[in-house]
């Protein structure tokens, strides 16, 4: 490894990231127990839409016809678990 990798590795981007991720996996197991994975999976696919917008407004994301295609599929998905 190079010198000044851990470094790299431990900064606290990486750390906020996987702080937030483990918070949002806790939440998500605790809120099983309240409502169905028939509701919960819906908004955990929304993630997605919400990544797409925020890149593109505060890192300013070149969207292409690829992405756009995705997201609806992605939408699509999550209306069609959320009708059955």
């Amino acid at each position: 490894m190079k010198k000044g990798a851990n470094k790299k590795l431990i900064n606290w981007h990486n750390f906020l990231g996987i702080s937030l991720y483990v918070i949002g996996s806790i939440i998500f197991v605790i809120t099983l127990k309240f409502a169905p994975v028939s509701i919960l999976y819906p908004i955990t696919g929304s993630t997605y839409i919400w990544s797409f917008i925020l890149a593109k407004i505060y890192l300013k994301e070149h969207i292409t016809k690829y992405k756009i295609l995705g997201l609806s599929i992605i939408i699509l998905g999550i209306i069609f678990i959320t009708i059955s």
